[in-house]
């Protein structure tokens, strides 16, 4: 059946079950070849499309989220470096820093 749908040598199939039963065996073919290949296959190929996109997307979230991580990171060592008191509120984007010894 997969061989059929796939399109990959189902002629030779056809033709054994042509031998083998009828000649009026295509009768069968035609439908598994026609919705099988163009329906069926075209079908999963856009649910593997559509799960792809998704976790896609999933990824390039988390790697959104660790380069704001690793850029609050940075600005923590600058800000120490420099004599800076920095307060991250990092569950917002809210960000001040108070100077020490001023």
């Amino acid at each position: 059946m997969f061989v059929c749908i796939t399109l990959e040598g189902w002629s030779d199939i056809q033709v054994y079950y042509q031998k083998t039963f009828s000649e009026i065996i295509f009768c069968l073919f035609l439908p598994i070849v026609f919705l099988g290949a163009f329906f069926l296959l075209n079908l999963t190929l856009a649910v593997i499309n559509s799960s792809f996109g998704r976790t896609h997307k999933h990824y390039q979230e988390l790697e959104e989220i660790a380069k704001e991580k690793a850029r609050k990171n940075k600005l923590r060592a600058a800000m120490k470096e420099n004599d800076v008191e920095v307060v991250i509120d990092d569950d917002s984007d809210a960000e001040k820093a108070h100077e020490i010894g001023v």
